[in-house]
């Protein structure tokens, strides 16, 4: 599961197509700069966790095509076990929100700029408060009333048998109020999950997937929009003439951007929708131009992935940015207008950054280590769906025992495929769902791992053709034995990069378990599953999957069957 980086793809030029009516387009905004975060870690040996990192910003200038890397950090993660990534907004100043140590309550974010200033949750606010108020919450910060916005993330009747969805708004400022808003759900109404939420409880909005029935009378969900005003709220159902089905938390939660009122969103390996959130009768749009983009991205990306890709989208000066991989897993970001247009690119792999402009002309060349992996662009709303955690957070005990599941398949995947943890899992959380006694999450797990160190020589591969070498080499030609030996040498110099440089590995995992009424998890009932890289997601019993990959690896008779076909292969001088 670990991708290699390759050469780039060339730019293959979006044609203009008309703009889906429901999304008002707006001006190209070509004069943009693209705020982006790269995570910059201190030298320490090999195998230990590092404790801290260093949040550079990163300008890609849209106009000017060129990409800056700051000399200087502006935020600094102490502790192993932050949160990743960072959850920030450009602007000035640049805003981070605080996050804490899960062990000692630490506070992990220092602003090492004058133009940092890092936003501290009251604590009914915080991830997994100290009353517990944060458990199952969804929480963004809304800038015009200094104020963060909760509002719980699910409600399941008839487990649950509150009919109110309670948002509570706590200031920042000293001395001011927290306020709260009280919403009755209507009748009828049966689960609600949240999605996205932005502003605050005078002048915002939450927006809800809520199960309904499709044309064709095949259960869907339809997307509400909780409006928020003058401490008031008004339930509004947006209009869904493309009838696609809204569910857009299972598996996966879905990708969101914010433009003005415009609300980008795109879920599985679909398209990208847009909701005018400010429209008296807002319904959901599927821009065609901006659509033609990621049709593109999916054409160029990997044929040997896992199953069906989601795009992740963000926005930064009023443009819209798709990220998909390509083909060889590198990360290309599309700089994309709301009318659609393609304002450039951007191309991130293992080493470096580059940017080009909306003709494919090449622009600035920035060498960033692991860019693949470690940028983070921002946050418009600073919105947190908080059923995505990262492993070590002190949520409710059933999340935990999740999490301690997960943790474990990780340490047991990597110690089937002879490599080692680097640094501390990243585990979230994409849906968790209660159903008949039986409680279903579905988990990604992000590592940084390395090859058990060694020596290569006694690696199964290198010592069957060596092996190879002493049976026959009396009797190979002078090419054919240096073939043999070239080929040990690539294998010598492949592992020992292996074992010296960190590499990413992601799973994605399905834990299954009972759950009593109470909601405790029988943690002697826990089944893993794993998506095995079958065509579409495809889970497999972790067991299978181990044992799998304990059996790919080359045994002494396959590596020696190779020498001799290397040999065979070779021509005679």
């Amino acid at each position: 599961m670990t991708r290699n980086s390759h050469m780039i793809l060339a730019l293959l030029l979006i044609s203009a197509i008309g703009l889906t009516v429901g999304c008002a387009p707006k001006a190209a905004v070509k004069g943009s700069q693209i705020n982006m975060m790269t995570y910059a870690l201190r030298n320490l040996p090999m195998d230990t966790p590092p404790p801290d990192y260093d949040a550079v910003p990163l300008v890609w200038d849209i106009g000017q095509n060129t990409v800056t890397l700051s000399p200087t950090p502006v935020v600094h993660v102490d502790g192993k076990y932050a949160d990743y990534p960072l959850h920030w907004s450009s602007g000035s100043p640049l805003l981070a929100v605080q996050t804490w140590d899960s062990k000692n309550d630490k506070p992990l974010l220092t602003a090492t700029s004058s133009n940092t200033q890092i936003l501290v949750p009251p604590d009914g606010a915080r991830r997994f408060s100290s009353d517990g108020a944060g458990a199952g919450m969804s929480r963004w910060y809304a800038p015009a009333a200094n104020a963060f916005v909760t509002v719980p993330y699910e409600l399941v009747p008839p487990a649950s048998q509150k009919r109110t969805i309670v948002l509570t708004q706590y200031p920042l400022a000293s001395g001011s109020e927290t306020r709260r808003v009280i919403v009755p759900v209507p009748s009828g109404l049966a689960q609600i999950v949240v999605l996205y939420g932005s502003g605050s409880v005078d002048n915002g909005f939450v927006l809800i997937d809520i199960p309904g029935k499709s044309a064709d009378n095949v259960a869907r969900f339809d997307l509400w929009l909780l409006r928020m005003g003058h401490g008031e709220a008004v339930w509004v159902k947006c209009v869904n003439t493309l009838d696609f089905d809204g569910n857009l938390f299972t598996d996966q939660d879905a990708s969101f951007a914010r433009i003005g009122s415009l609300l980008y969103f795109t879920h599985a390996h679909g398209k990208i929708y847009c909701i005018d959130t400010a429209a008296a009768s807002p319904s959901v749009a599927a821009p065609e131009k901006i659509n033609t983009v990621l049709e593109q991205l999916y054409k160029k990306g990997p044929t040997n992935t896992e199953g069906p890709l989601q795009a992740s989208l963000a926005s930064d000066s009023g443009v819209l940015i798709i990220r998909y991989p390509d083909y060889s897993w590198d990360r290309e970001y599309y700089a994309v207008s709301s009318s659609g247009d393609t304002l450039g690119f951007f191309y991130a792999d293992g080493t470096s950054v580059t940017c080009f402009d909306g003709q494919g002309k090449r622009g600035t060349h920035v060498a960033v280590d692991n860019a693949r992996g470690v940028l983070s662009f921002p946050s418009f709303d600073l919105f947190e769906s908080y059923t995505t955690l990262t492993g070590t957070s002190t949520g409710a005990a059933d999340e935990q025992v999740f999490f301690a599941a997960a943790r474990s398949f990780a340490e047991q995947a990597l110690a089937a495929g002879n490599h080692h943890l680097t640094a501390e899992p990243v585990i979230t959380v994409s849906s968790k769902q209660l159903q008949s006694g039986k409680m279903a999450v579905m988990m990604y797990i992000h590592t940084m791992d390395a090859m058990n160190s060694g020596d290569p020589a006694t690696q199964p591969i290198i010592v069957g053709e060596l092996q190879y070498l002493h049976d026959h080499g009396a009797e190979l030609s002078a090419a054919a034995r240096k073939a043999v030996e070239d080929d040990i040498s690539e294998w010598r110099n492949t592992i020992e990069s292996a074992m010296n440089t960190p590499t990413e590995t992601n799973y994605l995992i399905k834990i299954v378990a009972d759950v009593d009424q109470s909601g405790t998890v029988d943690a002697g009932t826990l089944q893993v599953y794993v998506d095995d890289g079958a065509v579409g997601i495809h889970l497999t019993p972790a067991a299978e999957f181990l044992k799998g990959m304990r059996s790919a690896w080359t045994t002494l008779a396959q590596a020696y069957a190779n020498a001799a076909s290397i040999a065979a292969a070779a021509k005679a001088p």
